[in-house]
C-alpha cells in the first residue's frame, strides 16, 4: 500500500537494491535459487508450512506498485541481472551505479601506528579474514578456511613463518582457525577502527557465496590491501585476477594456490597488486563518481517527470481497479474500530472531535488528488464522500462507546476497595 501511494504522487522514485529482498518473496539473498523469476512457489530456505507465506509475499510484491515510475539502482552487475530476472521488477528500468568509497578515509597509511593501536606484532604479515558474522553460511568463511589450509600446506614453513591470520567479526563456539595457521582474533571491530585494521593487513581473503558489492572489498582495495575474493556477485566487478587481486571459485574448489603462495612470498608482487588496487578504487569508486551519476539520473528524471501511477488509472473496462475496493470499504471502519478498542482497553477518554477531524482531513486530502483524475475516478470520489458522511453519522455510536468506558471505570472504582472489608474481618476472626 505504501508503494502504491508513493507511486500515486507522480514523483520519480529511486530504489537502491542493497540486496534482493524487493525482488523476492522474502529472502535477502536467494542461495542460488531463481524461483523469484516466476512465483517463489517452492522456497528452498523455509519449512513447508512457511512456503505459502513466501508465495503470498511475492504475490503482494507483484501487485504492490507501478514499476514504470520507479528507477532501480543496482550497485553491482550481478544485482542488475537479478532485477532484470525477477518477475517483480521485470520490464522496469535498472541502472548500474556502484557504491562510492571515501578514498581519504580508506587509504594506505601509517602501518606502524596502526599496529601499535591494535596491539599487533610489527614483524608479521597479517592475512585478514572478516565478516560481521563469521558463521553465516553465505559469507563463505568455511570455504575461506579450506583455501587457507591449502595455502599452508603448499607454502609450508616459508609461508607460516611470515604470515598470521587476523580475524575480525562476531565469533561463536565452533568458529575455529584453519589448520596450519597462527591466528589473532580481534572480534567485532567498531567502524572507526576498520581503517587501522586494513592498514595492518598485507592481504585479505573474502569468499562469500553471494554478495552485492561488498564494502569490505572496496575498503580493502582503497587501503591498498590485495584481496583474494570469490567469483561471486559484485566481486567480479572489482577484481581482475592477478592484476589488482585474486579470484577463486570456492564452490567448485578451483584455487590457483601456487599463484597465491608465490604472490604472498614476493614483496614485489604484493606491492604491484596493492598499487593497482588503490588505483582502481580511486578511479572507479570514489564518492564523486557515484554522486555525479546519481545527479545525472535525478536531472533526467526531473526533465521527464513521472505522471501519476498507472495503477490508479482507469482500466480498459472503465471500472476502478478491483484491488482498491477492499481498502475503500474498510478504511473508515478500521480507523474507527482501532481507536474505539484502544480506548476501551486503556480506559482513556476518546477525543471525539480530534478523531473525526483527523480522519476527515485524511479523506479530503485524498479527494483533492482524485479531483485531478476526475474523468475516470468520479465514482471513487463519490464513495469517499459517502464515507465521510457515514463517519459523521457514526458520532452517536462513538459517544455511546465513550459512555461505556465511563461506566466501566465507575464500576471498577466501586469494586476497587473490596479487600478492605474482608481483611479486617479476617483479623478479628483470628483474634477470637
Amino acid at each position: 500500500r505504501s508503494l502504491r501511494r508513493l507511486s500515486a504522487l507522480g514523483k520519480p522514485i529511486f530504489w537502491t537494491l542493497h540486496d534482493v529482498r524487493p525482488l523476492t518473496g522474502g529472502c535477502h539473498f536467494p542461495a542460488g535459487c531463481r524461483q523469484f523469476s516466476d512465483a517463489c512457489e517452492d522456497c528452498i530456505q523455509v519449512t513447508d508450512e512457511s512456503k505459502p507465506v513466501v508465495q503470498k509475499l511475492h504475490a503482494d510484491s507483484l501487485a504492490g506498485f507501478d514499476r514504470s515510475g520507479v528507477l532501480f539502482i543496482a550497485p553491482s552487475r550481478w544485482m542488475k541481472t537479478m532485477a532484470q530476472t525477477s518477475s517483480v521488477t521485470r520490464g522496469a528500468r535498472v541502472e548500474h551505479v556502484p557504491y562510492g568509497l571515501d578514498t581519504q578515509r580508506f587509504a594506505p597509511g601509517d602501518t606502524a601506528a596502526a599496529r601499535a593501536e591494535l596491539g599487533l606484532d610489527s614483524s608479521k604479515k597479517y592475512l585478514l579474514l572478516g565478516a560481521n558474522d563469521r558463521l553465516e553460511k553465505r559469507k563463505g568463511v568455511a570455504h575461506a578456511l579450506q583455501v587457507l589450509e591449502t595455502l599452508a600446506d603448499l607454502g609450508g614453513d616459508a609461508l607460516r613463518s611470515k604470515w598470521e591470520l587476523l580475524r575480525v567479526g562476531r565469533s561463536e563456539e565452533g568458529d575455529e582457525p584453519p589448520r596450519g595457521w597462527k591466528s589473532r582474533d580481534l572480534g567485532l571491530i567498531p567502524a572507526d577502527k576498520m581503517p587501522a585494521v586494513y592498514r595492518v593487513s598485507s592481504a585479505m581473503i573474502f569468499t562469500p557465496l553471494e554478495d552485492n558489492l561488498p564494502n569490505m572489498v572496496l575498503e580493502a582495495m582503497g587501503a591498498g590491501v590485495p584481496v583474494i575474493g570469490s567469483k561471486a556477485g559484485g566481486i567480479l566487478d572489482m577484481i581482475e585476477h592477478g592484476a589488482n587481486g585474486f579470484l577463486v571459485d570456492v564452490p567448485k574448489g578451483e584455487v590457483d594456490a601456487q599463484v597465491l603462495v608465490e604472490a604472498m612470498l614476493s614483496e614485489e608482487k604484493l606491492a604491484a597488486i596493492s598499487a593497482k588496487a588503490v588505483e582502481v578504487a580511486r578511479t572507479r569508486y570514489p564518492l564523486h563518481v557515484q554522486a555525479g551519476t546519481m545527479a545525472s539520473l535525478y536531472a533526467e528524471a526531473l526533465q521527464n517527470k513521472a505522471t501519476p501511477s498507472a495503477s490508479f488509472t482507469e482500466t480498459s473496462s472503465g471500472e476502478i481497479p478491483s484491488y482498491l475496493w477492499p481498502w475503500l470499504d474498510k478504511a473508515i471502519i478500521s480507523l474507527y474500530e482501532r481507536h474505539r478498542v484502544k480506548c476501551l482497553a486503556y480506559e482513556k477518554d476518546i477525543d471525539l472531535n480530534r478523531v473525526l477531524t483527523k480522519v476527515s482531513e485524511e479523506q479530503r486530502d485524498y479527494i483533492g488528488w482524485l479531483e485531478g483524475n476526475k474523468t475516470h475516478l468520479e465514482k471513487e470520489i463519490e464513495l469517499r464522500q459517502q464515507h465521510i458522511d457515514a463517519l459523521m453519522e457514526g458520532k452517536a455510536a462513538m459517544e455511546k462507546a465513550l459512555e461505556e468506558v465511563r461506566l466501566a471505570k465507575e464500576e471498577k472504582l466501586k469494586n476497587k476497595n473490596w479487600w478492605k472489608q474482608v481483611i479486617p474481618f479476617s483479623k478479628k476472626a483470628e483474634k477470637k
